[in-house]
């Protein structure tokens, strides 16, 4: 990918979800500061082809806001999803689901600050949405209901809390570990994973080409 991106000149239309897709990768592989600094390159460049409010642009702002939580910075993760998040709802609706994965980020970066209250709130209000455009058993929903999970055991909600919990992870082994698991080599879905060892699941954006 490094490689395709020195091939072709800066401004090259290719460029920006070639960055994009590089930083999403090093995050994956736990190269937290080389994500964060291709995430912020790729912000750069697609917003020399579209202005600040044009879904491209906010999909690169959502997935470094990411980046920024994974680094112990929610202060900034939380300004990039909330502006994201304020434009979406405005030009898209409430119930897109650029939308709704930003809101999805927005509630841990929320609860990454020590609001938990506010965390579950919003995270009920998302998985309503959720449910209503998605159903139940789809990927955005369970990374919603698994976060919220979190939220109401952090607050308190304990009965709630754990019967949320063990409900996503019935529908993530049928949904998302099924296709896997019968495989020799086959394992649980990182999102699975993830939600078993206790951390959020966050909503990466796919690179969009210009």
């Amino acid at each position: 990918m490094t490689h395709f991106i020195r091939r072709y000149q800066q401004d090259h239309p290719r460029i920006p979800p070639a960055e994009l897709t590089l930083a999403l990768a090093l995050r994956h592989n736990g190269d937290l500061e080389a994500a964060r600094t291709r995430g912020s390159k790729a912000c750069e460049r697609y917003r020399q082809v579209y202005n600040g409010r044009h879904p491209h642009v906010l999909s690169a702002d959502i997935d470094l806001a990411v980046t920024l939580r994974l680094l112990d910075l929610p202060e900034e993760a939380h300004r990039l999803d909330e502006a994201a998040l304020t434009i979406l709802s405005e030009s898209l609706g409430e119930r897109h689901p650029l939308t709704l994965a930003c809101a999805i980020n927005l509630a841990s970066d929320v609860a990454a600050l020590g609001r938990a209250e506010e965390a579950r709130h919003r995270g009920e209000a998302t998985l309503e949405l959720c449910r209503t455009i998605f159903g139940e058993n789809h990927p955005t929903t369970l990374a919603c209901a698994g976060n919220l999970a979190m939220d109401l055991l952090a607050t308190g909600t304990e009965t709630e809390g754990r019967a949320l919990r063990e409900d996503t992870l019935t529908r993530m082994a049928r949904v998302l570990d099924a296709a896997r698991l019968p495989k020799a080599s086959g394992t649980p879905h990182p999102a699975t994973v993830q939600f078993r060892e206790g951390i959020r699941i966050s909503c990466d954006i796919d690179p969009q080409p210009l």
